[in-house]
């Protein structure tokens, strides 16, 4: 059930709004009726809502400084303003701040309810794209690193930075490594054991490279057709150690090897900010 704020200095304009509507046809609640902006931010704290329908013109805090406050506490509050006059400005500022609509008084209920049917709506499509994006969460951590692999650092730095904190991706790490591992002899394998077995030996590998990487701080691993590319990172708190004998040697070219493992470090750097 949607939760409603009504917000408005008039009473009998608050009044008019809380009881000319059916709600509860909405599937919808009035948890808060704030005759000022200021308790309005005051219910929020408490109690955040999802929709809030506030007139403009108020005395101590006016709708659009209101609006602006409620969107600190809840950024996907969405926001219907009302006012009084019909001055394109007001219209303006409200839909810049994030105001999802603007109407004018006086008010017509069979306007507002639609106005309100389409705030419920974009909320739905809103939080089916929000479960999908958290879904997806792992991809763009992957993405997030390929990019790492072949931006130049400037625009590495510039670009990736901000999903370090959305990723919860902690790269301050005293040591980074980067290690390319295939398995040997991929083309035969393939040939031999088909597709499917040697994705299954790639699994296998996988276990085997967090088996033995489990004592340091960071391990992210990134695959690609024949293998992963590991990106490793430890502060010397504890005394682990990479065993010297873990990687056998690289199948990829020399000159791949180096460059990839040399770009990505640098990229790390640049980000973390170390």
């Amino acid at each position: 059930m949607k939760k409603i704020m009504i917000v408005d200095d008039n009473y009998l304009s608050a009044e008019g709004i809380e009881k000319n509507i059916d709600w509860e046809t909405l599937n919808a609640e009035i948890i808060h009726v704030c005759y000022n902006g200021t308790s309005a931010i005051e219910a929020m704290k408490k109690e955040p809502a999802d929709l809030i329908i506030s007139d403009i013109e108020m005395p101590d805090l006016d709708g659009i400084s209101m609006s602006r406050q409620a969107l600190e506490i809840n950024p996907m509050v969405k926001i219907i303003l009302i006012s009084a006059y019909d001055k394109f400005e007001y219209a303006r500022r409200a839909l810049l701040l994030g105001a999802l609509d603007y109407i004018e008084k006086p008010l017509d209920y069979a306007y507002l309810i639609q106005k309100v049917k389409n705030a419920f709506a974009l909320m739905e499509k809103e939080q089916k794209n929000l479960q999908l994006l958290k879904q997806s969460r792992p991809l763009l951590t992957e993405k997030f690193f390929r990019e790492i692999t072949h931006l130049p650092s400037s625009e590495a730095a510039y670009r990736l930075k901000p999903y370090l904190k959305y990723l919860n991706l902690e790269l301050n790490y005293d040591f980074y490594a980067v290690v390319i591992l295939e398995l040997e002899n991929a083309p035969d394998l393939k040939a031999v054991y088909g597709i499917e077995k040697f994705q299954m030996e790639l699994f296998n590998l996988q276990d085997l490279i967090t088996e033995e990487t489990a004592s340091l701080d960071f391990v992210y691993l990134l695959p690609d057709m024949d293998g992963y590319l590991c990106i490793l990172g430890h502060s010397p708190t504890a005394s682990a150690s990479l065993p010297a004998d873990l990687f056998p040697q690289s199948q990829m070219p020399a000159s791949r090897w180096g460059f990839l493992s040399t770009q990505v470090l640098e990229q790390l750097s640049r980000i973390s900010g170390t």
